[in-house]
């Protein structure tokens, strides 16, 4: 764990040194990925190369409407408290769906209404079940189409629901606590005395904040990945208020997964404080005063480092705190398939033997990487077995040749892949230049 922090205080000392100023970064950063709005980037700078650029976003929740269809935003992930009328809306169609019980039906056709009203109730009342399925706020997302002229889906994965926001009240000093039950008496915003109250290390600070996040609102955390597993919601954009604290737990659970290092998640936390700054210095930080003062936008090494040193003390790794929270195997495969440039041979053929029957379509049209990758590992002998039991024994799946090897992608298609050909011009090209 040492070597491991020391690691990260290197990265970051390199990374303060190349970027001498907030100023300096937020511009570097704006003029390579044109990206001006409130802290908004790409998640793919963490770390060049690892991740693949154009799916995922970070931001505030200052979004600007030429950013946002510049960027052809196909989901979104609002991880702020739910309103009133998003919860209402999800509740009449859930009212709607039990009424349907009402109507006259034949005997079987009730049986079926019936179970499928109660699975539609677990998953209302169980954010964990409900991940896979949730729809689209729709709300929201009329919102959005009507402010942005473009089709979007929102959805909600609320991480400070009652129940952790009780926690950290029960966790302030009784002052607080008094002053706060005092003030919504009078009718005074509860959020202005225990905002700055959470912000300060003094009284309780981000640390135990980010970890009682994930340790109470493993619902809403899971609620939210499940949306990077599937590849149709892409691109993402995943935001808060100021897009550091629950869009940063989230984005740092999403890169640890991809076997991003430490280091690099830590210091692209260390980047929203200088954009918030930056961007409350310009005057386009509009919030009110107690969201906007340094402890409120302060997003430090160590507060990241006690972060990453909780999920591997507690759970023991960001794979196993996913799993705790109830994402199973298959998911996180996926969400390492969809958002890594080169996914590992492993997750590719963990991918196909959670799917048998999509294995010889697999092989056909996933392209090289998977084909690449299965052949790397099970090469030159392939057995029904090894592959999950395709077939009778003595059989072979679809896709393997009678001598146990995986066909080129050349043998497959019938033609040469377009790997294949880049090969052919550059070696003809070679030629003419050496004739």
């Amino acid at each position: 764990m040492g070597r491991v922090r020391q690691a990260a205080r290197t990265r970051l000392d390199n990374f303060h040194e190349r970027h001498k100023s907030p100023e300096q970064l937020i511009r570097q950063l704006s003029s390579e990925k044109h990206l001006a709005a409130v802290n908004l980037r790409d998640v793919a700078d963490a770390c060049e190369g690892h991740i693949a650029d154009g799916l995922v976003y970070r931001s505030s929740q200052f979004l600007q409407v030429e950013e946002i269809q510049h960027l052809k935003i196909e989901s979104v992930l609002d991880l702020r408290v739910i309103q009133r009328q998003c919860k209402k809306i999800a509740a009449d169609n859930l009212q709607s769906t039990d009424s349907d019980l009402g109507q006259s039906h034949s005997e079987e056709q009730h049986k079926s209404r019936k179970h499928h009203v109660r699975d539609v109730r677990e998953r209302h009342h169980n954010p964990v079940l409900a991940g896979p399925r949730a729809k689209k706020c729709q709300l929201c997302s009329q919102t959005f189409s009507n402010k942005f002229h473009m089709e979007g889906h929102v959805y909600h994965a609320n991480l400070m629901p009652m129940k952790t926001k009780l926690y950290v009240f029960m966790a302030m000093p009784t002052r607080i606590q008094l002053e706060t039950l005092g003030g919504a008496m009078i009718g005074r915003n509860p959020q202005k005395i225990m905002g700055p109250a959470v912000t300060d290390p003094a009284i309780f600070g981000m640390i135990p904040l980010y970890s009682l996040i994930l340790d109470k609102s493993k619902s809403g955390v899971a609620r939210g990945l499940r949306l990077f597993a599937n590849p149709k919601n892409y691109p993402i954009l995943v935001h808060c208020i100021h897009g550091k604290d629950r869009t940063g737990l989230v984005i740092m659970l999403l890169l640890l997964l991809c076997d991003v290092s430490e280091a690099d998640v830590i210091a692209d936390y260390v980047r929203s404080e200088y954009s918030l700054k930056h961007s409350r210095e310009q005057g386009d930080l509009h919030l009110a005063d107690y969201l906007k003062c340094d402890d409120a936008l302060k997003s430090d090494a160590q507060t990241m480092i006690s972060t990453i040193d909780h999920i591997n003390a507690v759970y023991g790794g960001p794979k196993e705190y996913c799993e705790a929270i109830g994402l199973k195997d298959s998911e996180i495969v996926d969400i390492r398939a969809n958002l890594m440039q080169t996914p590992p041979a492993a997750d590719a053929v963990a991918r196909m033997m959670d799917k048998p029957k999509s294995l010889p379509t697999t092989l056909l049209h996933s392209g090289s990487v998977i084909a690449t990758a299965v052949k790397d590992t099970f090469t030159p002998h392939v057995t029904p077995e090894y592959l999950g039991g395709l077939g009778a024994p003595g059989s072979r799946p679809s896709g393997v040749g009678a001598d146990g090897r995986i066909p080129s992608d050349s043998e497959l298609s019938g033609r040469d892949s377009p790997r294949d050909q880049a090969a052919t011009e550059k070696n003809r090209r070679s030629a003419e230049w050496q004739g």
